[in-house]
């Protein structure tokens, strides 16, 4: 009986050691695939500024033009 708690003991321990390196690596898994989205974020900002200042100054030649 106390044998067969040890060992119990001992496969619930390496559960918890697999479970905590499981998610250390998601967290760090998580924490790059934030980073890669704000960076995706910022280049879809300065794409929709960029595209923004161009309709604008197309507007501008257009009415000008008129």
């Amino acid at each position: 009986e106390h044998t067969y708690l040890n060992i119990r003991i001992k496969e619930l321990d390496d559960g918890v050691e697999y479970l905590q390196e499981k998610k250390e690596d998601l967290d760090s898994a998580k924490k790059a695939t934030d980073e890669a989205n704000e960076d995706l974020e910022k280049q879809l900002k300065a794409k929709e500024e960029a595209n923004q200042k161009r309709l604008i100054a197309k507007l501008q030649r257009d009415k000008s033009s008129v």
